[in-house]
């Protein structure tokens, strides 16, 4: 079930789709760490966000953090999950999701 990858966050959100992020985060329901990492491959999420460590049995210390937040809400009628760290959206996007394969690598390499 994990195919939903990294696909954008709001730093990187054109000013065009500043709505189409505002209205993501309005939609937004909270969920836990453990529903977002059943759709987010856990190391895949380490990538994007490398300051916490890893435990292979509970995961990354990220879901410990306080001012961390997890969600589930819709980018253009798609699903999206993303995680809200430092009040930046991180938004993961099923892979195949319109033929985005492509762009979601690029903007991945960006972050590494």
């Amino acid at each position: 079930m994990r195919s939903y990858v990294f696909f954008i966050d709001c730093v990187s959100v054109p000013q065009s789709k500043v709505g189409t992020l505002n209205a993501m985060i309005d939609d937004a329901k909270n969920i836990t760490y453990a529903t977002f990492i059943r759709h987010v491959d856990v190391n895949h999420l380490h990538e994007i966000l490398p300051g916490y460590e890893r435990n292979k049995r509970q995961g990354l210390t990220i879901k410990d953090d306080w001012s961390v937040s997890f969600h589930r809400s819709h980018w253009n009628g798609t699903p999206v999950y993303y995680v809200q760290h430092s009040s930046i959206e991180y938004v993961f996007r099923n892979c195949e999701a319109k033929g985005r394969r492509g762009y979601i690598q690029k903007i991945t390499q960006r972050h590494k």
